[in-house]
């Protein structure tokens, strides 16, 4: 996968829905407007706002699916999201000490996170780990553990003790016994960065990061064409697209809110 950088971003947005459906659609979830709520300022941008900052593309983008396995390659082009929150909250990459998170919902009623240094910096160690294989999934944002309705529930690992003994057995024996897809091989999750994670979980003291997302990985886009052509409704006209995330756990179709934290 390669990227063409303007700038990596994040924002605080709620879409609102469009008209005029064609066949095949969806029409309920179309997002045309984003309303941006950042830094104690709300503005409402349109898709022709978006369309008229400095565009990103990222090329052959191929998250896996932990339920499907490798989705698609698609070329995805859009604003970046550091971009859209900085013309609202000049600030907002200002504030590393109180790292603010920016929640993203979607239509659907998808709902995830991202962290300040995803934004504004460049994202490390354990918790970067994390995010990026997709433990935060089903584990939380934070590793507090989630119990979905209709789902199985997985469990809290924020500050246990755990060892790469106990947990690599699990992750590679995958099917019921973590996810439905075989992905945590040890090609793809080595038994080093399972230990750079649980050292995170376990609350270690951080030092110099093994793990760091590098550059050409490193856009947040709110994406309106795919493939070089405007996204339909069925597609979602914006989509969001963390250029970092191996696992499509942050894949984002029909954007609705994204609220940055003060």
């Amino acid at each position: 996968m390669t990227t063409r950088l303007g700038i990596p971003a994040i924002a605080a947005v709620s879409l609102l829905v469009a008209a005029s459906p064609t066949a095949g659609e969806r029409p309920e979830h179309e997002t045309r407007q984003l309303r941006v709520r950042a830094g104690g300022t709300e503005r409402t941008l349109t898709l022709a706002d978006l369309e008229a900052l400095p565009a990103v593309t990222v090329e052959g983008y191929r998250p896996i699916g932990t339920a499907k396995g490798p989705l698609a390659s698609n070329t995805w082009t859009g604003a970046s999201f550091r971009d859209v929150l900085l013309s609202v909250d000049p600030r907002f990459c200002e504030r590393e000490e109180s790292s603010p998170s920016v929640v993203v919902r979607s239509v659907d009623g998808w709902t995830v996170t991202l962290k300040w240094p995803e934004v504004c910096g460049a994202a490390s160690g354990g918790e970067a780990l994390y995010n990026v294989k997709g433990c935060n999934e089903c584990h939380g944002t934070g590793g507090e553990g989630t119990a979905p309705a209709g789902k199985t529930p997985a469990p809290a690992l924020r500050g246990r003790s755990l060892t790469v003994g106990e947990v690599a057995p699990v992750l590679r024996q995958g099917g019921k016994a973590h996810t439905k897809y075989d992905v945590y091989t040890e090609t793809f999750l080595p038994d080093p960065e399972i230990a750079e994670i649980l050292s995170w979980l376990a609350g270690a003291p951080s030092g110099t990061p093994r793990y760091v997302v590098p550059p050409e990985r490193r856009a947040i886009l709110l994406a309106y064409r795919k493939n070089g052509r405007p996204m339909t409704g069925s597609d979602g006209l914006i989509q969001m697209i963390v250029a970092m995330d191996e696992i499509a756990s942050r894949y984002s179709h029909w954007v609705s809110e994204i609220e940055a934290g003060q």
